[in-house]
């Protein structure tokens, strides 16, 4: 089950903008946003750009999810994925997920 979700705003200068939400919570995920920000926002890329990334750091995050594994403390421990996770995520993403 996907328990992330991407909110879209527009912020008071009538820019558009997009974070990831925990859907549990309602809390923005700190890590999927600042890397939005940081390297899709700040290289002037579009706002479809944007939405297109979380959508698939949504995905990734459903699947270490189902798979009871947190993606953040792997990356913090140096523990990166392996070429079968790769696959396996791949396989993931032909699942269709709705919006």
């Amino acid at each position: 089950m996907n328990n992330y979700s991407v909110k879209t705003f527009i912020k008071s200068d009538g820019e558009r903008y997009c974070l990831l939400i925990n859907r549990d919570s309602g809390l923005p995920l700190y890590y999927p946003n600042l890397f939005i920000t940081t390297q899709v926002r700040n290289r002037s890329l579009s706002y479809a750009a944007m939405e297109s990334n979380l959508g698939g750091i949504s995905v990734l995050l459903s699947y270490m999810d189902e798979k009871g594994q947190n993606i953040e403390q792997r990356f913090k421990e140096n523990n990166y994925l392996k070429i079968e996770e790769l696959d396996a995520i791949r396989d993931y993403c032909q699942i269709k997920f709705t919006k």
